[in-house]
């Protein structure tokens, strides 16, 4: 992504950090206050532009016609783990699969100085 001005979020990083010295209990509302799906009045909006975006990746991208084994795509990264902090700019996904995988243990290329 685009990188913005280094002096300008210092300076809005140390407005934050001021925020929090003077009064740790209302920094943490207003925090709270700004997570993406955490307010009634942006979460109705949040959660439709959420919903749209997954279902229009299933539509445009049939994972099971192109992978040869069972995978799904899944939400990841801050929406998922519900700790985004407002504007909602990115939704990070995942394709989670299983995988059969036959594993041999073996000590064949292990280093025996330490016995």
């Amino acid at each position: 992504g685009e990188s913005g001005n280094a002096i300008e979020g210092m300076m809005k990083f140390n407005v934050v950090l001021e925020k929090w010295r003077n009064n740790e209990l209302k920094f943490h509302e207003e925090l709270s206050e700004n997570v993406v799906g955490h307010d009634d009045e942006d979460e109705e909006l949040e959660s439709l532009i959420i919903q749209k975006v997954c279902s229009w990746l299933e539509e445009e991208i049939n994972i099971q016609d192109v992978l040869p084994f069972q995978a799904r795509l899944k939400l990841s990264g801050s929406i998922a783990e519900e700790t985004k902090i407002r504007p909602l700019d990115e939704i990070d996904f995942i394709i989670q699969c299983s995988l059969d995988v036959h594993l041999q243990v073996s000590d064949e290329n292990s280093n025996k100085d330490w016995m």
